[in-house]
Formats: C-alpha cells, sequence, structure tokens
C-alpha cells in the first residue's frame, strides 16, 4: 500500500521559473554538499524526482523532491546506491554529456530504458522508508 499524502514529509513552494531553478540547483546541491557524486549530480535529482513520482504515482518538481530530502534522508541515500549499483549482466549505462541522464540498454533483448533496471527495488525501499517516516 503505497502512501496516500506527501503532506507530511513533502511541502510545495510556489514560484515561476527563478524559483524552479533555485529548487533544481538545490536538490543538485544537497547531493553536491554530502560529495556523493563526480558529476554535476543531475542523474541524482533525477532518481530523486523519479523515486517520489512513483512512490505518489504523480509528477514532483525540484522543490517537492528537495523538501523531502531533510525529512526522510534515506530517499537520498537510496537514490545515492541506486547510482553506485552495479548493473545487471548485459545491461549498459548510455555515455551522456554533463547535464543529461543516461538511458539504460540490454544488449540481450535490445530492451532500453530510462532508469536503471533495479529502479523498482530501489524505489520500494524509498517507500518503505517514507512509510516509517510517517507512521513510525
Amino acid at each position: 500500500m503505497r502512501p496516500t499524502s506527501a503532506k507530511s514529509v513533502v511541502s510545495t513552494g510556489g514560484g515561476g521559473s527563478h524559483s524552479h531553478a533555485v529548487a533544481a540547483a538545490g536538490l543538485k546541491q544537497w547531493f553536491a554538499l554530502r560529495q556523493t557524486t563526480a558529476g554535476d549530480a543531475t542523474e541524482e535529482a533525477s532518481l530523486t524526482k523519479a523515486f517520489l513520482s512513483d512512490i505518489y504515482q504523480r509528477r514532483f518538481e525540484d522543490a517537492e523532491a528537495l523538501s523531502v530530502l531533510p525529512s526522510c534522508a534515506e530517499v537520498g541515500w537510496l537514490v545515492e546506491c541506486q547510482c553506485r549499483a552495479p548493473l545487471p549482466t548485459g545491461w549498459r549505462k548510455s555515455k551522456v554529456a554533463a547535464g543529461d541522464v543516461p538511458d539504460y540498454y540490454c544488449e540481450s533483448t535490445g530492451e532500453t530504458l530510462e532508469t536503471p533496471p533495479s529502479f523498482g527495488q530501489f524505489v520500494r525501499l524509498a517507500e518503505l522508508a517514507i512509510r516509517v517516516r510517517l507512521d513510525p
């Protein structure tokens, strides 16, 4: 059973394109300050929003995703783990320019994914972490 409300964990911010740019920079900065990424943390920021979008079945903006991390740091840790986890045999991560998000390709089946093949398992762990924070 998925959490039905993100209110306790997520605070929404209003604003226009400037606030979205600040939120996007903030989400990347959260990972950069933790020194968990060699790049600009675009992949981590994208996966954080993908995790939360999958859990709550709606789109998450940068500001919302950033607001979750201080109250449920386990989500950020799981995103970091997902980025560092080895791919299954036969899977390759596409090489991308800085600021882009990679695709994942299975050589044996030709399948291409926008998220790592183990994405579902990591999302489930993040969902459980959020549930524990909402209802200890």
